[in-house]
């Protein structure tokens, strides 16, 4: 059976679908098959495969729609047919298909961005991954170097880590290159899929083969 990721903090516009699309598509890279399942009502991940196609370069990874609440039912076969399940989760307002993206999953992946209106929804998003029982760890995205901004990066770690979350080593930089990815190829040489391999390699370690252990 597959090893299942759900991507989800409990805000929207966080960066749920790049990153979930950067795991996927850096994944297939590793072997595959890696199935990524769009949750999400807004089609964002299954219109980006959708545009790729259009453009005549398909993603690596097959991407599938499933916006429902009864995820638990319909996995089993996707689950047979991967070596990975990506869930981009829907944002608030969907909770029932968030519960049951969490249910089905072993591992969740929040994406913060250094931001107080975003770092304040992860607890939120812990205590639902701790109802079910699930790992759940945070990887910093939208980061910027700029000045006054890095700062919001140091208080964001320090936030996380007085929260006793883990946090990835990876970090997602803020890029135009990375704004113009929807809807594209990603080629290898570029910052999404760069920052997919980084962050998978550190899944594939401390959780896939480490078997890593919850929060709290």
């Amino acid at each position: 059976m597959a090893y299942v990721i759900c991507v989800n903090l409990t805000k929207g516009g966080v960066g749920k679908t790049t990153t979930a699309v950067a795991i996927g598509e850096a994944a297939m890279l590793g072997g595959g098959p890696v199935t990524i399942i769009d949750a999400d009502r807004m089609g964002g991940a299954l219109r980006w495969a959708q545009l790729a196609a259009a453009k005549g370069r398909e993603m690596r990874a097959k991407v599938i729609g499933m916006p429902v609440e009864d995820i638990p039912r319909r996995i089993p076969p996707v689950a047979r047919e991967s070596n990975l399940i990506v869930i981009d989760a829907p944002p608030p307002g969907s909770e029932k298909i968030t519960e049951a993206a969490f249910e089905v999953s072993d591992l969740i992946v929040m994406p913060v961005p250094p931001r107080l209106a975003e770092v304040d929804r992860v607890l939120a998003t812990l205590e639902v991954a701790q109802r079910h029982g699930k790992l759940a760890r945070a990887v910093l995205v939208d980061v910027s170097t700029r000045v006054g901004l890095a700062e919001q990066r140091n208080e964001t770690l320090e936030a996380l880590h007085g929260w006793g979350v883990t946090v990835y080593k990876t970090e997602f930089a803020r890029s135009v290159a990375v704004e113009r990815a929807y809807g594209n190829y990603l080629m290898p040489s570029g910052p999404v899929l760069r920052f997919g391999m980084e962050l998978m390699t550190e899944i594939l370690t401390t959780e896939i083969q480490g078997k890593g252990t919850n929060n709290g």
